[in-house]
């Protein structure tokens, strides 16, 4: 079946890609990533179109979920109700589902065709549990066209590679949504039991509060720091290891062919110029910056501006160390494409510079501004500039992309770790100040 599939497709390409989406989305068992991925490939050899096969993937795919939507809408529950007793989905779990899934149901339609086994029934379920059809269209076909953009446009940039990496790539792309599903659970959960849980952490505090008086400032939060610090360093350190000796080596390979196919097509002389935010000029402009904002914005000035001190400065010799301890050498042989790789540093020192740097002042922005636009625009242009600064360290620096993402991993543990105990210490010194003014009018 699938030789005859990927047969007629080299003969029929966009026909068979169009049809064959169409019905794994009515739940056929059909090699759908596989048809995309080696649309791709065509594409690469420039049988195909890049623009129409994605066109062509898309309508299939987006036509598919339609159907499905509509054979779920004319059943109707009445069919749930009697057929659903026999796969132990009953009246009683049928209701509640029904709940969860037409309050934020549409959202999943735009990530399950990420998921095997759910992007096959998603459809039919949105159409039982009636979402509005607008609301099905725009989040379906958004999913649609993205989805199949992913993996043509994959199967393009690694060529003939592809049948090589797509397993790879593929457990990628699901570990990567199933990590957003858990983060959309947690926002439910959050949302839906704020009040309990907003009762729980004033306990918890009250608890910590009464600890901390009487163990004493300093020592509670040496502990604390140094808790957190062990723990999530042991944490990201077993993890680092594990892809070192199982998937580390794959990551960088497959990122690697992308990146050559993709430089291949497009100059990379746009990511150049990101070198010049990690240098130390830049570095000395940004903390001025910064300090010029909290002297004007800040409540807790010389707080802040120790913190300032503290998250830049500590930040440097905490890469030095990691960079030290983690050393490894690179391959000076092994050639790929434009890219010769050298021996690196893991983890990246710039990419770490950049994630403390620039996330303290994000943060500080953040904090102090008023402007809805500027809250806004922090995130995003954080995320510009971590990316940017990604692409050169790879491109121009030649490091390691696992160098890359450990420096970004490392980078984020201590300016978050700095946030926190900034927040904590600002928490402190409000709360200290009813106790020194009641001990000040005792004393007089």
């Amino acid at each position: 079946m699938l030789d005859w599939v990927i047969h007629a497709f080299q003969h029929y390409g966009y026909v068979v890609l169009f049809l064959s989406l169409l019905l794994e989305l009515l739940a056929l068992p059909l090699p759908g990533e596989i048809l995309m991925s080696s649309a791709g490939l065509l594409v690469y050899q420039g049988k195909l179109s890049w623009l129409g096969s994605i066109a062509m993937g898309g309508l299939g795919a987006s036509l598919g979920m339609t159907f499905a939507y509509t054979i779920g809408y004319k059943l109707g529950m009445p069919f749930v109700h009697k057929y659903g007793k026999y796969v132990h989905f009953g009246p009683s779990r049928l209701n509640k589902t029904s709940e969860w899934f037409s309050t934020y149901g549409n959202k999943l339609l735009a990530i399950s065709y990420f998921i095997p086994g759910v992007r096959h029934f998603i459809g039919y379920f949105a159409g039982i549990v009636r979402i509005p059809f607008r609301s099905f269209a725009l989040y379906a076909y958004t999913g649609a066209f993205l989805w199949v953009g992913v993996f043509i446009t994959l199967g393009k940039l690694l060529g003939p590679k592809w049948k090589q990496y797509h397993h790879v790539l593929t457990r990628y792309m699901l570990v990567g949504v199933l990590i957003l599903c858990v983060f959309a659970a947690a926002f439910f959960l959050i949302r839906r039991y704020r009040s309990q849980l907003v009762l729980k952490l004033q306990v918890w505090f009250e608890k910590g509060f009464n600890v901390f008086h009487s163990f004493g400032r300093v020592k509670f939060i040496v502990v604390v720091t140094a808790i957190v610090f062990l723990g999530v360093s042991l944490f990201t350190i077993g993890l680092i290891q594990d892809y070192l000796a199982q998937e580390f080596d794959t990551f960088d390979e497959v990122v690697r062919v992308i990146m050559a196919s993709l430089t291949a097509d497009i100059s990379s002389i746009w990511a150049k110029p990101a070198s010049y935010l990690v240098t130390l000029p830049a570095e000395l402009i940004v903390c001025i910056t910064i300090l010029l904002w909290i002297v004007r914005k800040g409540k807790d000035k010389l707080l802040e501006i120790f913190f300032l001190g503290l998250t830049v400065v500590g930040g440097e010799v905490w890469g030095e160390v990691l960079t030290g301890f983690f050393h490894r050498l690179g391959s000076p042989s092994l050639r790929l494409g434009t890219y010769i790789v050298s021996d690196a540093g893991f983890p990246s020192e710039p990419t770490l510079s950049a994630i403390i740097l620039y996330g303290y002042a994000g943060y500080m922005l953040f904090r102090h501004t008023t402007s809805v636009w500027l809250k806004t625009a922090i995130l995003p242009i954080f995320i510009i500039i971590l990316f940017w600064v990604g692409c050169n360290d790879f491109i121009y620096a030649n490091q390691h992309p696992s160098d890359i993402v450990a420096g970004f991993s490392f980078g984020g543990v201590w300016i978050s770790l700095q946030i926190l105990l900034l927040e904590i210490f600002r928490m402190l010194r409000q709360t200290d100040q009813p106790f020194k003014l009641a001990h000040s009018k005792k004393r007089n």
